[in-house]
């Protein structure tokens, strides 16, 4: 498959803490991507939580890894995270006075920083009580930095968090 990020765009992320209520069904999710490489299946608090992986996706990407609420037809994306291939080995260097200037109280915008740094490494979007968040990452940043850099963006696409991996 060559999935696009207009393909993980469209898959509707549902209410975590209810099975992924509201999130694009299992067999849509089939219907669209196939059969994914992997699977496993948890059961957290007494819900059941199934993760699935597709690798090798193709076009920019390596691995899509989606996990599902609920059982059986019921089954519904609660989680999404999409790796980009190109962009783990060659992302561009973010040094210490960049990161030191990306604010976090809901000002700046994801975009400003895509525009600045080029695509994340990894994109992983969830959504509890109704409110999508997402954590984006550049890898390989820059030494003084460190490995990578996670942002946390709100619904609104706005910087509400940011944090340094060594």
């Amino acid at each position: 498959i060559n999935v696009s990020q207009q393909t993980f765009d469209d898959l509707k992320v549902g209410d975590l803490a209810g099975n992924g209520t509201g999130g694009t069904s299992y067999s849509d999710v089939i219907g669209k991507l196939g059969k994914p490489t992997t699977t496993s299946q948890s059961s957290v608090q007494g819900q059941t939580v199934e993760m699935s992986a597709w690798n090798n996706i193709g076009g920019d990407f390596t691995t899509i890894s989606l996990s599902f609420g609920g059982e059986g037809d019921s089954r519904a994306l609660s989680s999404k995270s999409i790796t980009r291939a190109k962009d783990v080995l060659s992302s561009k260097k973010i040094s210490q006075t960049d990161y030191d200037s990306i604010t976090t109280d809901g000002t700046m915008k994801l975009d400003e920083l895509i525009n600045k740094f080029g695509n994340p490494s990894m994109t992983t979007v969830t959504s509890i009580m109704n409110t999508e968040t997402k954590t984006i990452i550049w890898t390989n940043v820059n030494s003084s930095l460190g490995s990578s850099m996670s942002l946390t963006v709100s619904g609104g696409n706005t910087i509400i968090g940011k944090n340094k991996i060594n």
